[in-house]
C-alpha cells in the first residue's frame, strides 16, 4: 500500500513503515537541509550525521523539557532491587524546581529527599549536599581548594595526607602548612607539621581577643600581656597532699601532725594553712611545689584573693571583717575575739554575708 503523507489506517508496523531495508541510514530533512539521522545501527543524531550512542544531540541548546517541575529519570534495568519497595530497577532523577536543579538517588524517590541541590539563589548557598557524609574526594592526598574570584582569585587550601588535615592560605601553598591536625594524636600544629602535644604553637604569635584553655599550657618563650590587657588570675598558691579527696575549692584547710592538710574543723586553729584555690571565677596565677601526680594534692591559697566557704550563723560578715576558722568544717567565720584570732586569721571579706552561709571572695592574708 502507498504511504499517504496526510495519514494511514489499517497499517502494520511490521510491514509498514518509514525507512529503509538496505544498509544504508535514514534522513530527516526540514527546508533542503538534515535534521535528524538514524545510522544502520540504530543510533539516532539530531545536529549530527555520526551519532556514536542511541540518542546524540549536537546543539549548543539541545534538549528542552517544559513542564511542573519537569525530570528526567535514568533506570538500570540490569538489576532488580528491593529497597525501598516494591521490586523495581533502581533509578535517579534529575528535576528542575522553581529553577533549582535537584538530582534523586533512588533511595530519594520514596523519602522525597535529594542527594544534591544546585541553589537557583547563589546567596543562599549554590550547592546544597543532603548526606551524613555528603562530600568523599578519594586520590593520592587529595585537596579541597577555595578560590576567591573576588580577591585576585587567591586560593585557600584544605589538603590530607596519611590522614592528617592540614590548612593553607594562598601565599603558604607548596610550602610546609600552617595549621596541621595530626591523624594519630589529634595533636595540632600552629607553625609545626608535627605537635608533640594538643596544641603545639611554634614562632611568634599574637592573640587579639579571648584564649580559653581548659588544661595545661606550656610556654616555651615569653610570655607578653600588652597594656590594658587583663589577666584573670588572683592568687599565690602553693600545692599541698590533703587527707580528704573530696575537699572542694574554696576549703578552709588546716595542718595535720604530718604535714598534711585537711579541712578546718576547729574555731580560732592556728594550724590553718590557706582555702583550696580554684572557686568561683578566681584562679591560680602561681602554684609553688608542682611535682607529678601522686596522691591527693591540691593548689592552696596562700596569698591574693580567692572565694572561700563561709558562715555568719556564728556572726554576721561585713566587708573588711577578719575571717578565721570556725567549728563547721571548711567554713570560715568572723574572728570577733582578737585575742584568739592572732596566729589564727585567714583573710578579710571582700564582700557581707548577713547570715547563712556562702562562697565570697576574701583576701588571704594569714597570720
Amino acid at each position: 500500500m502507498p504511504w499517504e503523507l496526510t495519514g494511514n489506517a489499517n497499517t502494520d508496523p511490521n510491514v509498514n513503515f518509514i525507512g529503509t531495508t538496505d544498509q544504508e541510514g535514514f534522513s530527516v530533512r526540514t527546508n533542503g537541509n538534515e535534521a535528524v539521522r538514524i545510522d544502520p545501527s540504530g543510533n539516532v543524531g539530531i545536529g549530527t550525521t555520526a551519532p556514536s550512542s542511541k540518542l546524540e544531540i549536537a546543539a549548543q541548546d539541545g534538549l528542552n523539557i517544559v513542564g511542573f517541575q519537569p525530570f528526567l529519570t535514568l533506570t538500570d534495568n540490569s538489576i532488580e532491587i528491593t529497597q525501598p519497595p516494591p521490586p523495581h530497577f533502581p533509578r535517579a532523577r534529575i528535576q528542575g524546581v522553581n529553577g533549582d536543579i535537584v538530582f534523586y538517588t533512588d533511595g530519594g524517590f520514596s523519602s522525597g529527599v535529594p542527594a544534591v541541590v544546585i541553589k537557583n539563589d547563589m546567596r543562599t548557598g549554590a550547592i546544597e549536599i543532603h548526606a551524613q557524609a555528603g562530600l568523599n574526594i578519594v586520590g593520592f592526598q587529595p585537596f579541597l581548594t577555595l578560590t576567591d574570584s573576588n580577591a585576585g582569585y587567591a586560593r585557600g587550601v584544605i589538603a590530607t595526607g596519611d590522614g592528617d588535615i592540614s590548612f593553607y592560605p594562598n601565599s603558604e601553598i607548596g610550602k610546609f602548612a600552617p595549621m596541621t591536625v595530626k591523624n594519630i594524636t589529634g595533636n595540632v600544629g600552629i607553625g609545626t607539621p608535627n605537635p608533640s602535644s594538643k596544641l603545639e604553637v611554634a614562632g611568634d604569635q599574637v592573640c587579639h581577643g579571648q584564649a580559653t584553655f581548659n588544661s595545661n599550657v606550656t610556654i616555651n618563650g615569653n610570655l607578653t600581656i600588652g597594656s590594658g590587657g587583663d589577666v584573670f588570675l588572683s592568687d599565690f598558691a602553693e600545692d599541698f597532699d590533703i587527707v580528704d579527696a573530696e575537699a572542694e575549692p574554696g576549703t578552709v584547710m588546716a595542718i595535720e601532725q604530718d604535714g598534711t592538710l585537711r579541712p578546718s574543723n576547729h574555731p580560732y586553729d592556728k594550724r590553718v594553712a590557706g582555702v583550696v584555690s580554684g572557686a568561683g571565677d578566681y584562679r591560680p596565677a602561681i602554684v609553688l611545689d608542682k611535682q607529678a601526680q601522686t596522691g591527693n594534692r591540691r593548689p592552696i591559697a596562700l596569698v591574693g584573693k580567692v572565694y572561700c566557704k563561709v558562715d555568719a550563723g556564728y556572726a554576721p560578715i561585713e566587708v573588711g571583717d577578719l575571717l578565721t576558722t570556725s567549728a563547721t568544717p571548711g567554713y570560715a567565720m568572723k574572728a570577733d575575739n582578737p585575742l584568739r584570732a592572732f596566729g589564727a586569721v585567714i583573710g578579710k571579706a571582700l564582700r557581707p554575708v548577713p547570715a547563712g552561709q556562702d562562697l565570697i571572695p576574701i583576701l588571704v592574708a594569714l597570720q
